[in-house]
């Protein structure tokens, strides 16, 4: 049905073009394709002059006389072959891949003895056990006396001068 139906619908309503030229023209000078076809993501640079986009990490390097670009807003491409690129203010910014960070080091949740220098006769206490006993004779909430200024009665004061 519809096979039957569409060649005689395009020779109804067919219009022959106003010019037979194509209509795409050659695209300007100083075209760049993969600054357009890419994805364009905002970021702000790290006081570490560093751009972080997903697992990368684009460290930025002096140009132009600018020897830090903490704080910038930065606009990432992310182009169709996989590459990045940062710009700032339309200039590209020359970039390397960034050192892998630094570990944070934190102390750990397991019980652990607190051995002593000298063999004393008391039990090792667990690192976590000592520090559970300081926070709650720390936390201890005691309520206010009867004498507290918290007690007394708001009186407001007015300035009749």
């Amino acid at each position: 049905m519809l096979w039957d139906f569409l060649p005689r619908y395009n020779q109804k309503f067919t219009v022959p073009a106003a010019q037979p030229d194509s209509a795409f023209g050659q695209p300007g000078e100083g075209f760049v394709p993969d600054e357009v076809f890419c994805f364009n993501y905002h970021r702000v640079v790290g006081t570490d002059n560093v751009v972080r986009f997903g697992e990368h990490r684009l460290q930025i390097l002096p140009t132009n006389g600018r020897l830090s670009y903490a704080r910038a807003r930065v606009e990432v491409q992310e182009r169709m072959d996989g590459s990045l690129a940062v710009y700032e203010q339309g200039h590209c910014l020359a970039t390397k891949q960034a050192p892998p960070e630094a570990p944070v080091l934190r102390v750990r949740k397991a019980d652990r003895a607190i051995t002593s220098v000298t063999n004393s006769k008391k039990p090792a206490v667990p690192v976590n056990a000592a520090r559970n006993n300081l926070q709650s004779k720390s936390r201890q909430h005691t309520n206010p006396g009867p004498n507290h200024p918290w007690r007394r009665p708001f009186k407001v004061h007015i300035d009749r001068g």
